[in-house]
């Protein structure tokens, strides 16, 4: 998180795993989807409505279950295929995606420790 505020650009979009909330304040970057996020739905219908698209947009087969949400919605991350990557991408010009290691994605990488690998989403697929 410290090395994206410090090396991203202030209008970087960048995907996390979801259950990362802290992300966005220590980065100080926009998010694509956070799970902590989503409990601005409360106070926004509008809000709601784009966030849970978000969701869906993570894998469009999922039938939700409130029991399952959030194991769904972590699961639903780890798996995303370089495909579906590239879909959210163009759909949402997201910028830079972090994913959790061992996942290896075809971009370029920025950053990593023992935990995760950044990505910039930008560049050509290597």
């Amino acid at each position: 998180s410290m090395w994206a505020k410090e090396h991203l650009s202030n209008d970087a979009l960048v995907m996390i795993p979801v259950q990362c909330g802290d992300f966005r304040n220590v980065a100080q970057r926009s998010v694509f989807l956070d799970f902590k996020y989503g409990t601005m739905s409360t106070f926004s219908i509008d809000f709601t409505h784009k966030w849970f698209e978000r969701v869906q947009d993570l894998n469009p087969q999922r039938i939700h279950h409130y029991s399952t949400f959030y194991a769904d919605l972590i699961a639903d991350y780890k798996d995303l295929t370089t495909e579906r990557v590239e879909y959210l991408i163009h759909k949402y010009n997201i910028t830079h995606g972090v994913f959790e290691k061992p996942k290896v994605l075809p971009y370029p990488i920025l950053y990593e420790n023992e935990q995760y690998v950044l990505y910039n989403l930008l560049s050509a697929k290597e």
